[in-house]
């Protein structure tokens, strides 16, 4: 497995082979644990998210406690839309909304109150975004798919990055990470910072 982790001010969040560990960034301790087959974690101001191998998506309500933890809370107490899979490669989101990647597909979901959820059908998905004006990125080590609106369940995204051509040809995608209008892509030749709008690049290479 490969750790992913998330930081706030106070804590860093990271999924290891052991489960979860919280790490207290003042000291760099250990503030808390739970053990389990996690895979992705991210957290707003209020909860800490965390992708399961199979069981779904489970969260901590925040301020965490110290010590160990032998349970989580299930999504399904914030939302009444839940993810069209339990078995959960990657979370990400934004405030009070939600992006996972599942063995099946992609999710957006809105927690309450006023919840929703649109989606995809696809596989092969490793990882995703999304911003803070809901634009959905997510990726295969090979395509980088960007859908600019998440009201509906959608089947063609309405960009697509490939390695086969143009911009990113003959690379591999690792992870990304974007700003207004900019893309950060972690590629296994380096990182690649690409203007949406012009499609201009720099392209930061592996030392």
């Amino acid at each position: 497995m490969n750790m992913q982790a998330w930081t706030d001010s106070n804590y860093a969040y990271v999924i290891g082979t052991s489960g979860l560990s919280i790490y207290d960034v003042s000291d760099e301790s250990v503030y808390a644990t739970c053990s389990g087959n996690f895979t992705s974690v991210w957290a707003n101001e209020n909860y800490v998210f965390i992708g399961t191998s199979s069981s779904g998506v489970k969260y901590l309500i925040k301020p965490c406690s110290s010590g160990v933890y032998t349970s989580l809370n299930d999504l399904s107490n914030l939302s009444a839309y839940l993810p069209t899979s339990t078995n959960i490669n990657y979370v990400h989101g934004n405030e009070n909304n939600l992006l996972i990647v599942t063995d099946s597909g992609v999710d957006f979901i809105k927690l309450n109150p006023q919840g929703y959820k649109s989606s995809t059908s696809i596989s092969g998905i490793d990882k995703c975004f999304l911003t803070s004006g809901n634009k959905i990125y997510y990726m295969s080590n090979s395509t980088l798919y960007v859908v600019y609106t998440c009201l509906f369940d959608w089947v063609v995204a309405d960009k697509e990055y490939t390695t086969n051509s143009g911009i990113f040809s003959g690379v591999n995608f690792n992870d990304i990470y974007v700003t207004p209008n900019t893309i950060f892509a972690a590629t296994n030749n380096g990182v690649y910072v690409v203007d949406e709008i012009s499609e201009e690049y720099d392209v930061y290479y592996n030392i």
